[in-house]
């Protein structure tokens, strides 16, 4: 833990541990504390010590999915793991964007839209 996490105020201590308890659901989070969600993301953008204890739980949720991951391929129930990583862990996460194709009689014309966030 790095010193600027331990300036954290006790109320957002707590928040940071159940953030890690939620697995990074922030209603759930926010819900245990009665807090508004509002409330999360706005500490998260003032507050640069409790922005980075947020982003530490996350890497370790990743790091516990990722384990969790490893430790179930065997089992062959992995579907719900993966999609957890390709949605939530960097390494993972795949870009999305759409494609369309249009065809005219006679012609062939091909319209490729990406949006790739």
């Amino acid at each position: 833990m790095t010193k600027d996490i331990q300036k954290l105020q006790p109320n957002k201590e707590r928040i940071v541990d159940l953030y890690r308890e939620t697995k990074g659901n922030i209603s759930n989070t926010m819900r245990a504390a009665d807090l508004h969600r509002t409330t999360f993301y706005l500490w998260k953008e003032k507050d640069p010590a409790f922005k980075l204890a947020i982003e530490e739980a996350d890497a370790e949720i990743r790091d516990e999915m990722e384990q969790l991951l490893f430790d179930h391929t065997a089992d062959g129930n992995t579907g719900t793991l993966i999609f957890w990583l390709k949605n939530r862990h960097p390494y993972y996460k795949q870009n999305y964007g759409t494609t369309v194709a249009a065809r005219t009689d006679g012609e062939t014309i091909e319209v490729v839209v990406t949006d790739y966030k």
